[in-house]
């Protein structure tokens, strides 16, 4: 019996000057990212995601990061959904998230599931739960920096 699979490529080029009065030796920034969507059936779907990333400073060659992530979704209805994703961000000398932990080193992994409510045809509510662990202690903690992080979210997206 004949099988039809759905598969949509995409693929971003974004390159900008970085410049700012609190950062004045970041110059241009180039970013790719390329996605796979694969609808597997009208139910199911799942996508992958790579990215990559050059941030160039005044008078040095400049650093690059990279990170990858793929997601399986599940519709239940036509409204609601579940997520699972499984993520890795490699940033080895703070290029990306300079300003977000302490130290040079962001090398990050994380697992997460989501419930997923399309409000109308325009808007999405996502309830998100994740897990990251980092190779070093980056994570804020009242004690001391942990190398594991918590988080839960509730957003609410929506789109012309």
């Amino acid at each position: 019996f004949p099988v039809t699979i759905y598969l949509t490529f995409y693929h971003n080029t974004i390159i900008g000057d970085e410049r700012n009065p609190t950062a004045p030796a970041l110059r241009t920034r180039f970013l790719n990212d390329i996605y796979v969507i694969w609808k597997a059936s009208p139910s199911w779907n799942a996508s992958a995601c790579f990215d990559i990333g050059h941030q160039a400073i005044q008078d040095e060659s400049g650093n690059s990061w990279w990170q990858v992530n793929t997601i399986v979704r599940k519709n239940l209805t036509t409204r609601v959904s579940v997520s699972l994703r499984a993520e890795y961000f490699h940033d080895p000398s703070g290029a990306a998230v300079t300003h977000l932990v302490p130290g040079p080193r962001f090398k990050t992994a994380g697992i997460g599931s989501g419930l997923h409510y399309k409000w109308g045809d325009r808007s999405l509510i996502r309830l998100e739960g994740r897990l990251l662990k980092s190779v070093d202690s980056i994570f804020p903690s009242i004690n001391q920096p942990r190398n594991q992080e918590t988080v839960l979210a509730l957003s609410w997206t929506s789109w012309l």
